[in-house]
């Protein structure tokens, strides 16, 4: 029996009003979950270089220079400061480099070329992540900067050398030797030579070690990602390894030791592990290609 015109307008007026509510609660929900986003971002911002660690409001880092602002230099500046250091200078050989390496940083890095090694603010830990080549000269220098010429507190550049002048860093060498005063810590980031290139800072007194992450390095940004959560190689005097692993563990990272003798030989483990892997599936995917394989199939 053919229904009446006012119950078809009646029930299209139902499937209407059923239509209504639903979009209506669709957008609701969808409006919630715009909300709910918005919240979620306030509180989560967006990865970044200075966004890679948890912040640590109360506990202040330790204050850190990097010698070296090329690729690495300018990567571990940026890791340091994003989990609490203090990084208040970065050098390079050339003087834009370090200011474009110290542009990265929040603020306050001094950028110095390495003529200028003479204004290195006094800081608890200075990198060395110059080319291996450069690491010896820059050791050397950096004994006689004011900065670093004993391990405590430099005497202004302007202080003349006296005889109570020298037997006060006489005196402050013994007492860092003898553990009754904190050592300043050099570490060098070369993966080839030991702490020993740095012998004329650890005859200054300070702590001298070496510290590299077995990862590579093709930007700062990128590079300072990497370096969270690397595994890093540790070698040095005792001081210096426990700042070092200190380190490690702040950027989330896994330390490992070895003797200053066996670093040539963590290399060349490192070289084969790295470069010689991607030549070894390089050749074997041709040898494939030669046996019919398609490159996509080899």
């Amino acid at each position: 029996m053919p229904r009446k015109k006012s119950e078809v307008r009646s029930q299209k007026s139902e499937v209407g009003r059923a239509k209504a509510h639903t979009q209506k609660g669709k957008r609701l929900k969808g409006e919630e979950a715009k909300r709910e986003d918005e919240r979620h971002a306030a509180s989560h911002p967006p990865s970044s270089p200075l966004n890679l660690f948890p912040s640590s409001p109360t506990r202040r880092g330790p204050s850190v220079a990097v010698v070296g602002a090329g690729r690495l230099g300018a990567a571990l500046a940026l890791a340091l400061g994003a989990c609490g250091y203090e990084v208040v200078a970065l050098v390079s050989r050339r003087a834009a480099r370090a200011r474009r390496a110290a542009g990265l940083l929040r603020a306050g890095a001094r950028a110095l070329s390495f003529e200028q090694l003479d204004e290195l603010p006094p800081t608890d830990l200075v990198f060395i992540a110059t080319p291996d080549d450069a690491i010896a000269e820059t050791a050397r220098a950096l004994s006689s900067a004011p900065a670093l010429s004993n391990s405590t507190p430099a005497l202004p550049s302007s202080t003349p050398t006296t005889a109570p002048t020298r037997r006060v860093r006489t005196a402050a060498l013994a007492n860092s030797r003898a553990g009754r005063a904190p050592r300043r810590v050099v570490l060098h980031t070369s993966g080839a030579l030991s702490s020993e290139v740095l012998a004329p800072l650890g005859a200054n007194g300070l702590a001298v070690g070496s510290l590299h992450p077995l990862v590579s390095v093709s930007d700062a940004a990128a590079g300072a990602l990497a370096l969270r959560g690397a595994f890093y190689c540790v070698e040095g005097d005792a001081a210096a390894s426990r700042a070092a692993r200190r380190v490690v563990s702040d950027l989330g990272g896994h330390a490992f030791s070895i003797r200053a003798r066996d670093k040539a030989l963590y290399h060349a483990a490192a070289v084969i592990t790295s470069g010689h892997t991607v030549a070894l599936f390089d050749t074997a995917a041709r040898l494939l290609a030669r046996c019919g394989l398609t490159d996509g199939r080899a």
